[in-house]
């Protein structure tokens, strides 16, 4: 994820896997630490939100998704 592009992600959904299993998110923050890109992600179904790096989320391809 590049620095400039990283605040058009905010409210795209994507996925994080964790072991075999897949998580539908929406990001919902994004922010940049020591040149690292985090998004604030919150699952689709569900409750929590949680920073991660960029790199473990899968965006859709679709904004509409």
């Amino acid at each position: 994820m590049d620095f400039i592009g990283a605040g058009m992600v905010v409210g795209r959904c994507g996925l994080i896997r964790v072991d075999e299993l897949e998580i539908s998110v929406i990001v919902r923050d994004v922010r940049i630490r020591s040149f690292v890109v985090d998004f604030l992600v919150e699952p689709i179904a569900g409750t929590g939100k949680v920073w991660v790096d960029s790199n473990v989320v899968k965006i859709s391809e679709s904004e509409n998704d």
